[in-house]
This record gives structure tokens, sequence and C-alpha cells, in this order.
């Protein structure tokens, strides 16, 4: 009786232990693959003028990154992949706060300047009265128009894939 309960024990041990290993390496997977998406997205939202979205993802890929990382036996490709992604995430975080620092006094100035995007323009000058889009080559542009030509306070700004190329008003002719 007292053998059979040892081997029940023991049995019971080895399944506990084997099933966290296996819960483990799930877990490892898991994590790093959500970082691997999280970070693809965030480079895409970045690439898209989607500041505000694409920092969020540079966030989610470095804690999904650095749970990975805690993790014992990760594969040498896999832990140089996962602290690229901690790396650069942060990077791209540093880059989006830098940006929108720059254009934060910008847009309370009520101006435009080149490389601003749709949403910025938006809260600096508020909504267009029209917006004119045009494809050309696999590239969109948009103009807006603002103001009133027969009051002479007519306001153009020039778009090329979401970013001010240019703008027109009465102080930049």
């Amino acid at each position: 009786m007292a053998r059979r309960n040892i081997f029940l024990f023991v049995l019971a041990v080895f399944f506990l232990f084997s099933s966290q290993s296996i819960y483990a390496k799930n877990l490892k997977k898991k994590y790093y693959e959500k970082a691997l998406v999280f970070f693809s997205q965030g480079e895409s939202s970045y690439r898209k003028q989607k500041l505000y979205e694409a920092y969020g993802y540079f966030d989610k890929a470095k804690s999904a990154a650095q749970a990975a990382n805690r993790f014992e036996k990760l594969k040498p490709s896999e832990l140089e992949k996962i602290r690229f992604i901690i790396r650069e995430s942060r990077n791209g975080k540093f880059r989006i706060l830098e940006i929108t620092n720059n254009f934060k006094t910008i847009i309370t100035e009520r101006k435009i300047v080149t490389g601003m995007t749709k949403d910025q323009v938006l809260a600096s000058w508020g909504e267009p009265l029209d917006i004119v889009k045009r494809i050309y080559k696999w590239e969109e542009y948009e103009d807006w128009f603002y103001g009133n030509v027969l009051k002479g306070n007519d306001k153009y700004v020039y778009f090329k894939d979401g970013i001010v190329i240019n703008w027109r008003d009465k102080e930049n002719k």
C-alpha cells in the first residue's frame, strides 16, 4: 500500500511538472509571437503617420518582448529578435514623442509646416470647407481648401500620401 501511494505521488508530481513545462513553452511562444505582431503593426502605423496608434503598438510590443525575454531556453535567433524588438520599440516611442512635441507648439500657434499629418492640420486649422482627392501613379494627393475667396482669406493645404507637402495662405504665397 505504501509503495502504491509513493508511486502515485511520484506520478502526480511528474505530471504536474511536465504540464507546467508545456504551459511555459506555450506561454513563451505566445509572448514571442505577440511581440512580433505588435511590432509589425507599430511599424505599419508609423509609416502611415498614425502616431497615437503606433505608440500603443510599440508599447505592447515592448511589453510582450520583455515578457518573452524572461523565459529561459530561448533560441539564439529568438533572443536576438526579442532584443531587437525591445530596442526598436523604445526608439519608435521616442521618435513619436519627439515628433508630437515639435508639432505641439506649431499647432497651438495655428500654423502649418511641411511634414504634418492630416490629423495635425485638423488640430491646427480645423475642418476644411472642401477636399479634392486625386490618385496618380499609386500616390494619393489631397488638396484642402479653407477660408473665403470673396473675402480674400483663402488658404490651401496640399497633401501627398497624408503628409503636408505645401500650403498657401496670405502669409505664404
